[in-house]
């Protein structure tokens, strides 16, 4: 994980949105910087969304198009 993508302001919007529709959100990338990943973290334990918002390592094509098929 690494903050050009945007991670922060995903959880942030996210963390607005999820209670009135019982959202869940998976983010998934690769390890990428460790502080950042850490940063991550303390914001969902901040936003009380650990239980909302999976965060999971790399995947592949034929996984993402397994839980694109899901979203929803």
């Amino acid at each position: 994980f690494v903050d050009y993508y945007g991670y922060l302001t995903i959880i942030n919007a996210f963390s607005k949105i999820y209670k009135k529709n019982n959202y869940s959100l998976l983010l998934a990338g690769t390890a990428g910087q460790p502080y950042y990943l850490k940063l991550l973290q303390n914001r969902l334990k901040k936003l009380e969304l650990e239980k909302k918002v999976l965060i999971i390592g790399h995947l592949n094509r034929d996984e993402m198009k397994y839980l694109y098929k899901r979203c929803f």
